[in-house]
């Protein structure tokens, strides 16, 4: 049996006991009363009988409140050991993290340990108190703003009645603590203690009457302010844990449904990649191949062997635009079944494009469309019979026709035979048949394009070939003009020379200065049949150096010497700098001659007012001729391009049409045959020109 209960009945005999003795007592003290006061004073009866009850009953009701205090103490106060009981309550509350559960478990054992009856949890929820119950569940608040909340924040401490009444008797001011009175007695209710988490009431532990009436000791002072500082720190962390864990099945909870969303989705990704393979495997395919019916072939054959369908064709338009027909048609079982109830070659069929089936408006609206019945794409031509015998003999279910979109139109259709119903393709399928045609449709056109260029190169080579033949004729010519000019040219030059040198009669100035203009054209013209000759030797590259060993200063002077007078004429000083030592260069004398002279020449023709200077420059590896002019000078945009065959200038064009462009373009041919350079700088339009030969001292082998 409960020990609680044990104690309880004990106590009731007990107090039978001293009732009891109470009785006996009083009326005894009732009978004795009234014969000693009532002889000695000579009163009525009813005086005697009355004062008698009064005294008896002020006397029996002390004694009693006194004796029955006693009898308590012997059954229950020396029955509860503090310490142990505290060591219970700090247990459940180390070890229980359901909030429910611990406050169930402590309300059990205040109750057993304690002998409080009607032990109430409040746990604060937004503005008010809401007691926890293990069966009443979630019932009865308590207000934030009730005087007992205010009290007991005030306070910060336990708040038990007799001390509150106590404290309400010695105050002046009467009735403060009322209100308070009345909302405990209302609940029964002799003990308040406030569960606080930082500084703020988080939770209210209400304890009822005990089972013995006794006043509140300082052990149950101490227990119930340790209690108050634990449940605090305990409630917290339950309801921390039971957000945790709300939070975990929650979390659980998306982690289910985000593991099935990704098992589809994982599936999902499976099939496109499927998908995006087998496309990629056509498509890098289709792009390899040139052939028209191949890749249609390839196409048609992998749709039917990769996704499982009975077969697939490949329709177009022929030549005419107006017709329909057979490009490729699947090779399996299936369509082995098809072709053997055909009377005639796929590809022998034509379908005008005005027919009225499915057919045709796959390729006159640029729709797709899907159909469970063969017959509606392939009759006409074929009888409607026929179409029902070669789908149910090939098992096909359904039937779709995709456009096949060109960038002209419609160049026709793939038709796909699938032994499933429709509603079990995926998007990704319909996705893969989709692309499969538009890439195909750009194929096509690029295969179109394609026969178009074939085409074109034929007739480009042919073109070619014979301008090629034209080249070789006019290279010749000029290679032979050039050879049967410069005989009579040197010839020529040389009588005019001897002339103005006095090697025949006196001439007058005027007949001199005819001489020397006809001697500078002479001069110009030779230059330009060496260009022509030049040209000729580089186009067909013959353009042969014969290199020698040779002071490049006697050059200089030769060149000085042949272009005085084209300087003279134009009133600019031409001027030449170099060293007093011999500046010794391997290279071909002509060709290099050649090149210096067309570089001078150039900043001559195109200098108005100033000076030509030619310099040079060597170190231990290269000699450099710079050609400085202040002439018109190039603009920026037309620096790169300056050596270009046919290329001028255009401020060159302006001032004078008459030039080719050529001499220039030579030039740097022959110094890069010597395994040099040439260059140009220029500060731009009016700021003159710089020229830079550089030519290696050392023998160079190209």
């Amino acid at each position: 049996m409960h020990t609680s209960i044990i104690k309880g009945i004990r106590l009731m005999i007990a107090k039978y006991i001293v009732i009891t003795f109470l009785v006996i007592l009083s009326t005894m003290i009732f009978v004795v009363v009234v014969l000693v006061f009532g002889a000695r004073n000579h009163l009525n009866e009813p005086v005697v009988i009355a004062f008698a009850s009064v005294l008896v009953v002020s006397a029996v009701t002390i004694l009693k409140k006194r004796l029955l205090v006693v009898v308590e103490r012997i059954f229950y106060k020396r029955g509860v050991d503090y310490q142990i009981a505290l060591k219970q309550l700090s247990q459940i509350i180390s070890q229980e993290l359901e909030i429910d559960q611990l406050l169930n478990k402590i309300k059990n054992e205040i109750e057993r340990t304690l002998e409080f009856k009607n032990v109430l949890f409040f746990l604060k929820e937004k503005q008010s108190f809401v007691r926890i119950g293990r069966r009443s569940g979630r019932a009865l608040e308590i207000k934030e703003s009730s005087l007992l909340v205010q009290e007991a924040q005030k306070r910060k401490a336990v708040l038990i009645v007799d001390d509150l009444e106590r404290e309400e008797k010695a105050r002046r001011k009467k009735g403060e603590h009322e209100p308070i009175f009345k909302e405990l007695q209302s609940r029964n209710i002799s003990v308040v203690i406030p569960i606080f988490l930082q500084s703020e009431i988080s939770a209210l532990l209400l304890l009822g009457k005990r089972a013995y009436e006794e006043a509140i000791g300082p052990h149950e002072r101490n227990l119930f302010e340790i209690l108050s500082t634990q449940l605090g720190t305990a409630i917290e962390k339950a309801r921390l844990y039971n957000e945790v864990k709300q939070f975990n099945t929650l979390l659980q909870q998306k982690i289910r449904e985000a593991t099935g969303a990704l098992r589809k989705t994982n599936k999902d990704l499976t099939e496109r990649n499927k998908y995006l393979t087998i496309l990629h495997t056509i498509g890098a395919s289709m792009t390899a191949r040139l052939n028209f019916t191949e890749v249609g072939q390839f196409i048609v054959n992998s749709i039917a062997r990769d996704l499982g369908y009975a077969g697939a064709a490949l329709i177009i338009k022929d030549e005419s635009g107006k017709n329909l027909i057979v490009s490729a048609f699947s090779e399996t079982e299936h369509t082995e079944k098809i072709l053997a109830l055909l009377p005639k070659k796929p590809s022998e069929y034509m379908v005008p494009i005005e027919t009225k089936n499915h057919l045709s408006r796959v390729v006159r609206n640029r729709e797709t469309v899907i159909e469970n019945d063969l017959s509606l794409f392939l009759h006409p031509p074929l009888s409607v019979q026929l179409a029902q015998d070669i789908q149910r003999n090939a098992g096909i279910k359904t039937v779709i026709g995709v456009p096949i979109k060109a960038e002209l139109g419609t160049a026709g259709c793939f038709l796909f035979f699938l032994k499933k119903d429709v509603a079990r393709m995926s998007r990704a399928e319909f996705g893969l048949i989709d692309s499969l045609s538009s890439e195909f449709g750009i194929v096509y056109h690029n295969l179109s394009l394609y026969r178009l260029l074939v085409k074109a190169n034929a007739q480009l080579d042919t073109a070619n070939a014979h301008l090629t033949e034209l080249d070789e004729t006019k290279s010749e010519f000029l290679s032979i003009a050039a050879h049967q000019l410069r005989t009579p040219l040197s010839g020529i030059k040389g009588y005019l020379s001897m002339m103005l040198e006095g090697d025949f009669d006196a001439i007058t100035d005027e007949q001199r200065n005819v001489v020397i203009d006809v001697l500078s054209n002479t001069n110009r013209l030779t230059r330009l049949v060496n260009i022509f000759l030049d040209i000729s030797r580089v186009e067909a590259n013959r353009l042969k150096l014969e290199k020698e060993l040779f002071d490049l200063k006697k050059l200089l002077e030769i060149i000085q010497k042949e272009l005085a007078f084209n300087a003279s004429d134009k009133k600019i000083a031409l001027k030449f700098c170099y060293p007093e030592a011999p500046v010794m260069v391997y290279a071909d004398k002509d060709k290099l001659h050649d090149a210096i002279v067309n570089v001078v020449d150039n900043s001559i023709r195109y200098t108005d007012e100033g000076s030509v200077d030619v310099s040079v420059f060597e170190d231990d590896q290269t000699v450099q001729v710079r050609v400085t002019d202040t002439g018109i000078g190039i603009a920026e945009s037309e620096l790169a391009n300056l050596f270009v065959k046919f290329v001028r200038g255009r401020e060159v064009q302006r001032l004078n049409t008459a030039g080719a462009g050529l001499g220039l373009y030579i030039a740097k041919k022959i110094m890069e045959g010597h395994g040099g350079d040439i260059i140009v700088q220029s500060g731009g339009v009016g700021k003159g020109t710089e020229f830079r030969l550089t030519l290696l001292k050392k023998e160079f082998s190209p």
